[in-house]
């Protein structure tokens, strides 16, 4: 048998992982990397599906709430799963209208599917490549997540936290890629669970490797966006990296924005904007830390 080198699926450190997780979108990660990784928990072990996994933290309810990326080319064995084995009775579409319809997520038969999407969701927000030049892009990436929490979503994040408070059986959501729409509100189930920032920096970063399958789809969406070809110099378009990048200061920068915007109270103070009052701030953490039966 050969020996393991550094990177090779038998040889993955927590280094590693980080390096493997820091890989620019435009380099292609070994298959056998990707598939050793998402073979694992947190990922289900569904080769077909888009960044499908459970959301961990000590703190949170394991095997509770699931993340993911577009369902829509999901085979309808796959989709039994969900409910036999992972006892899902819930799915949050976050995508907006015009997404919706071109893809929608198929029927499941015992799966409730909530699509809260406004018609002004994630269309017509303005995202310029050049604003992703300074600090790596952090300062562009925190000001859209933080209007995806204060406007574009804010309707959704308060119906998906309301429905936490009756729930009944496990839930997932998802957007297109399961990176930013989905990532934004995975960031603030941690928050209210008190993880650190370990956990919730892993959580984001694993994005990586989850769309990993559908990269060429996603690389040539971004072609459309900036309307320059790979081959044309796509990648050398100043902002460009840190607008297709998932690192770390990205939501590391999203929870100091939370406690900077709303000083003293951080994600209590969303909560509280969103129009929760102190108890039901209190069994939605309960509910999450599965100290309530759902």
């Amino acid at each position: 048998m050969a020996t393991p080198t550094p990177h090779s699926p038998e040889y993955i450190t927590p280094e590693d992982l980080n390096s493997i997780l820091s890989t620019p979108i435009n380099i292609i990660i070994d298959p056998q990397i990707v598939s050793s990784i998402t073979s694992q928990s947190p990922f289900l072990p569904i080769p077909t599906a888009l960044n499908l996994r459970t959301i961990t933290a000590q703190n949170l309810k394991s095997n509770f709430l699931f993340r993911s990326g577009t369902l829509s080319h999901l085979p309808p064995p796959v989709l039994k799963d969900f409910t036999t084995q992972y006892n899902i009775s819930t799915i949050f579409d976050l995508r907006s209208p015009s997404e919706v319809a071109s893809s929608p997520d198929p029927a499941i038969e015992g799966v409730e599917i909530i699509v809260v999407s406004e018609p002004t969701t994630n269309e017509g927000r303005e995202i310029r490549v050049e604003d992703f030049i300074r600090n790596d892009g952090v300062d562009a990436w925190v000001a859209i997540y933080l209007d995806i929490m204060r406007n574009t979503h804010a309707v959704a994040f308060r119906t998906f936290f309301a429905h936490l408070l009756t729930c009944k059986g496990n839930i997932l959501f998802h957007c297109t890629a399961g990176k930013d729409r989905t990532g934004v509100l995975s960031a603030l189930i941690f928050m209210l669970v008190d993880a650190t920032r370990e956990e919730i920096s892993l959580d984001y970063m694993l994005t990586r490797v989850g769309i990993e399958p559908g990269r060429a789809m996603l690389i040539r969406q971004l072609e459309a966006f900036v309307g320059r070809e790979v081959e044309g110099g796509m990648w050398e378009v100043p902002g460009m990296p840190a607008l297709c990048g998932m690192c770390e200061g990205n939501v590391v920068g999203l929870v100091a924005g939370v406690e900077g915007v709303w000083r003293g109270r951080g994600v209590d103070g969303y909560m509280a904007e969103l129009g929760f009052g102190r108890e039901q701030m209190r069994r939605i953490r309960r509910v999450l830390r599965g100290e309530v039966e759902v």
